[in-house]
């Protein structure tokens, strides 16, 4: 990974509010916070390119169980029948789900206070989206784009 700027540590360390809902892509988050696996954001939302797409959540310090809810269309088509998806935050299984179709889903799952890691005073969850079916679409026969994709990811919920 390159060196990482002033600008960009400081777009890592922004604080989140729990509660609130984050759009992925241009609207709202940009970059802050991707550490790896994205495409360029997009409005209104970014794709992971890769098998594997990081990013890094700061809130002030929490107590107690968060739901995480992420609302993301899975990249199906040709030979690509589904996307399988995990989530692994802080390195613990949140949540595993098989998606077969082509629409909006909700993937929510549990983060329990002894998963949440806290530094000065704040919470810190890293979040890794496993993304093994992602699939170029070039490759089977859905257009030009090179970039491996396996979801499209339009906004990210703590509560």
């Amino acid at each position: 990974m390159a060196t990482m700027t002033k600008a960009m540590h400081k777009e890592l360390e922004a604080e989140w509010e729990i509660g609130t809902t984050r759009l992925f892509g241009n609207f709202d988050l940009g970059t802050a916070g991707l550490i790896s696996g994205w495409s360029a954001p997009e409005d209104p939302h970014i794709w992971n390119d890769g098998p594997e797409a990081v990013m890094q959540i700061v809130t002030g310090p929490v107590r107690r169980t968060l739901r995480v809810t992420v609302e993301a269309i899975p990249f199906i088509s040709g030979n690509v029948t589904s996307q399988d998806v995990t989530l692994y935050v802080n390195g613990s299984r949140i949540g595993f789900w098989r998606l077969q179709e082509s629409k909006s889903y909700l993937l929510s799952g549990m983060i329990e206070p002894e998963q949440i890691f806290e530094r000065d005073g704040k919470a810190l969850l890293t979040c890794s989206f496993h993304l093994p079916k992602s699939a170029k679409p070039v490759d089977v026969g859905a257009g030009k784009d090179s970039r491996e994709l396996g979801l499209c990811f339009r906004s990210i919920t703590l509560a």
